[in-house]
């Protein structure tokens, strides 16, 4: 820090005081909470402060694909007290270039991620053009009706907390012929990843009455095998899916490529706790939990932004001693 305080002072076109340690910069972040001038916040507040400062604009043409998707700030956990459960943040992060912006905060079990989720569309107006992957625990009839009465797609994963959908759904792959086909087969983190998938629609008509208005249009099945090269065990997965989007050729593909990508946008979590240490900064004060996560997020989307995210040893050195490409990135 010392080695860079001048030139820092310099860049900020601040007068140079004497440099803090390490130490001391830990202990003035900890008492930075920059949501403590707000009264009764909550994530509303949070939201509108990070659409401002760090969510940035995001340029599409066509349809938006969007995953949503949340994360444990496991760095206030207090396991003297007992706790188990830590303040979260919900993202939603851009398939194609994982630009992300934060939608939400909650705090305890998982199932309160609902409710941020459901928030988040209710404030929507229009999500023409806006598509959006969202997992299990997000496949409810209400929030698939906000997104669709708005003109907007969804894509959402089918398990046991929709046992009839999802028998019905096994039942329809098991008895009819499918209207696209695909398989895809790759190597990585040691293993061989095959993937099947067969495209079905699916007559909202023949559900029960409460999925009417979610406008179901059809459903994916998708197998993977995973091969690990060095100890030769496979195993297997199904899963299910269902979404408002037509089948048609073009179709079918999108939501074929939206089911992988919307798992590919959890390497950002990866990238925040295994490049940042997300998980490592300890603090018991919300706020400056919720802080960190938006200036980690305006980060991640300048590393994407300059496609440098799968090599960040590297970046980080050439930005300590380019100033000009530190401007740059943002």
């Amino acid at each position: 820090m010392v080695r860079e305080h001048d030139i820092l002072a310099l860049d900020v076109n601040s007068k140079s005081k004497k440099c803090i340690s390490r130490t001391q910069l830990m202990r003035i972040l900890d008492d930075f909470d920059l949501m403590r001038i707000l009264d009764d916040f909550d994530s509303r507040h949070f939201n509108e402060l990070n659409t401002v400062y760090f969510a940035g604009n995001l340029e599409y043409d066509g349809l938006y694909w969007q995953a949503i998707d949340g994360k444990e700030l496991r760095g206030n956990i207090d396991k003297v007290k007992g706790e188990k459960r830590a303040e979260n943040v919900v993202f939603a992060t851009h398939h194609s270039d994982r630009q992300s912006s934060i939608i939400g905060t909650y705090s305890g079990k998982k199932a309160s991620e609902k409710r941020v989720v459901a928030e988040y569309f209710e404030n929507q107006q229009d999500l023409s053009s806006q598509a959006y992957s969202l997992d299990a625990l997000h496949n409810s009839v209400s929030l698939l009706k906000e997104i669709a009465g708005k003109q907007g797609v969804y894509l959402t994963q089918i398990k046991g907390n929709q046992k009839n959908l999802l028998e019905g759904l096994k039942d329809l792959h098991d008895g009819f012929a499918p209207t696209s086909c695909f398989h895809t087969q790759e190597k990585a983190h040691r293993r061989i990843e095959s993937r099947k998938a067969w495209v079905y629609p699916l007559q909202v008509e023949d559900l029960a009455k409460r999925w009417l208005k979610t406008k179901i249009s059809s459903f994916l099945v998708i197998e993977r095998a995973f091969s690990h090269v060095k100890s030769g065990k496979i195993s297997h997965e199904r899963s299910y899916y269902i979404s408002n989007l037509e089948v048609s050729k073009q179709n079918d593909e999108v939501l074929f490529n939206a089911v992988r990508n919307h798992w590919l946008v959890e390497s950002n979590n990866n990238i925040r706790d295994s490049n940042f240490g997300e998980d490592q900064i300890k603090s018991f004060k919300n706020g400056l939990q919720k802080s960190c996560a938006a200036f980690l997020t305006l980060v991640l989307n300048g590393l994407s932004k300059m496609n440098k995210d799968n090599n960040l040893v590297a970046l980080r050195e050439d930005l300590t001693y380019d100033r000009n490409m530190m401007f740059l990135f943002f």
